[in-house]
């Protein structure tokens, strides 16, 4: 055990080749496990690349917004305006030098996951030393929340590593590095607001950094307002833009979310980040983590001071925001992380404590990792196979699909599509609409079995792939199944999704095909949008 504990001594260049292996040791296994499904959103991630991806490629400089329309209108599983762009771009560069496919969509996360893990440690080491940033590194990489959410495609990890970076810059500005440092904080504090709106929490956090530490003056230095200024010209139109589109949405989220106004100075919205610490990060990290800051403030050490701030600026930000999730605890793991292994090292300066504590040192990096590895993936498997036995069937009609699982039928109808001329109908697109949540108001549609076979000859629909199970709640399903079963459709196939996720456990995907299909001519789509002014009409070659 004791050969261990040089390895935390050794060169930056060995810690951080550790903790980018134990990065992709967590990632990379089982990577082509599971088809996108995570929280509805993972599949419009990586639609959402893809669009970026054929955006590159086409370059319809002439009309963008026709081009956007008619996309959506082929590949309805976007999340522009509703996201900010940045990852989605940069998904959109891995789509283009390495094909459509899960697989690239979850190697951009990676790469965010590595930037996470490299800036981090160096963040660390500037406050610490380098042993401490090592185990912090290792501790940070290996809980629950950072572990699930770098396997799927999903912002939690971009926003993080751009936040990091960001605070990483500024508190080398404020350690008098030069002015450079000034302007790349407000540079990759941009990026990461492009990238989640959450990351504009590091403007509070950089304002509680300068006067805890007695620096608040810094803040009206020429660098520092011209650099703030470049920042804002780069992101205040971006969200001008979406709040003129999305306002109420943004509203709902920030002040009502989906449990109302009331929820916000409940005793169960104070505690309900506090609740879900353990849940994101275990017990061991977040207890460490408060014995070291108490400890570490009453010696007056500016590390802890910058770790203490940043977890108050989280909790107090995503406490006031009504819309809770329990993943947006990933904001503040880094601090307790850091401070925790600050307060292991911290025991070894003490005589009688040094070899316990060289035991724990290990014994808490090796716990993290075996416990890290031990995490399973989940996965759902079963669009990819519907996909192709539509395809199979279909030639260029329309298809129709109504589920949860819609983002990922999509993403594989377009990965399979190279001449991009399929189509899909969504259920929550033709029989109803919703405002993103159905909390936030949804409106059915179609509300007979007549209704519904006009719409699918006015579509020129052949297929429609349907969940077995109502998942969704969705208004009109009994009416959709009443329908497929008549003997106007004829069952095409069953398809059995794959998983080990009990939402979808036992669920099943029925393909059906409409008897009375006409050819896809002179097709014109229309599509309600609750989140815009308009809706969205398209005439389809």
């Amino acid at each position: 055990m004791k050969s261990l504990i040089p390895l935390l001594k050794t060169s930056a260049l060995l810690h951080l080749a550790i903790v980018c292996m134990l990065v992709l040791y967590i990632t990379v296994p089982g990577i082509e496990a599971s088809e996108l499904f995570v929280n509805g959103d993972e599949a419009r991630h990586a639609m959402t690349g893809v669009y970026f991806r054929d955006l590159i490629h086409d370059f319809p400089i002439t009309s963008p917004k026709e081009y956007t329309f008619r996309y959506y209108a082929h590949y309805p599983a976007l999340g522009l305006i509703h996201w900010p762009p940045l990852f989605h771009m940069a998904e959109g560069v891995f789509f283009a030098v390495f094909g459509i496919s899960v697989v690239t969509a979850r190697l951009c996360v990676i790469a965010f996951s590595l930037l996470l893990a490299v800036y981090f440690y160096r963040l660390v080491r500037d406050l610490f030393d380098a042993p401490t940033a090592c185990l912090a590194s290792i501790l940070l990489i290996c809980t629950a929340a950072v572990v699930s959410y770098a396997r799927v495609v999903m912002l939690e990890i971009p926003s993080l590593a751009l936040c990091v970076v960001s605070i990483f810059q500024f508190n080398r500005y404020l350690s008098g590095r030069g002015q450079r440092y000034a302007v790349r904080a407000a540079a990759t504090l941009a990026l990461a607001a492009l990238t989640r709106q959450h990351a504009l929490l590091l403007v509070p956090l950089f304002i509680t950094l300068a006067l805890i530490l007695g620096q608040a003056r810094i803040l009206l230095r020429r660098e520092v307002l011209l650099s703030g200024l470049a920042a804002m010209a780069v992101v205040v139109p971006y969200y001008a833009y979406t709040f003129q589109l999305h306002g109420q949405s943004v509203a709902n989220d920030a002040l009502s979310g989906a449990r109302g106004h009331e929820f916000l100075m409940s005793t169960r919205n104070l505690t309900y980040y506090l609740e879900m610490i353990p849940k994101q990060a275990g017990w061991i990290v977040p207890s460490l983590a408060a014995v070291s800051i108490v400890v570490a403030l009453a010696r007056k050490c500016r590390a802890s001071r910058v770790f203490a701030a940043w977890i108050v600026v989280c909790y107090v930000l995503f406490t006031a925001i009504a819309q809770k999730d329990s993943r947006y605890v990933i904001y503040w793991l880094p601090p307790m992380c850091a401070m925790a292994a600050y307060g292991l090292f911290a025991t070894r300066s003490i005589v009688r404590l040094r070899r316990p504590a060289a035991v724990g040192l290990v014994g808490v990096a090796v716990l993290s990792i075996v416990g890290a590895s031990r995490i399973e993936r989940p996965y759902v498997r079963g669009c990819l196979e519907a996909v192709q036995h539509v395809a199979s069937v279909n030639g260029t009609n329309p298809i129709f699909f109504q589920g949860e699982l819609n983002g990922s039928f999509i993403f594989h109808v377009r990965a399979t599509d190279t001449e991009r001329r399929s189509l899909v109908l969504r259920g929550s697109k033709m029989i109803f609409v919703t405002n993103i949540l159905n909390a936030y108001g949804q409106e059915q549609l179609i509300g007979t079995p007549e209704d519904l076979f006009q719409a699918f000859d006015r579509n020129a629909v052949r297929c429609a792939v349907v969940e077995d199970r109502d998942i969704l709640n969705a208004p009109g399903y009994e009416m959709l199944i009443n329908a497929l079963e008549s003997d106007r459709f004829q069952p095409s196939a069953t398809v059995p999704i794959e998983t080990n996720v009990e939402r979808f456990a036992d669920l099943k995907l029925k393909i059906y095909e409409y008897k009375e299909a006409r050819a896809p001519k002179d097709l014109t789509v229309i599509l309600p949008m609750r989140t815009l002014d308009e809706g969205i009409e398209v005439k389809v070659e």
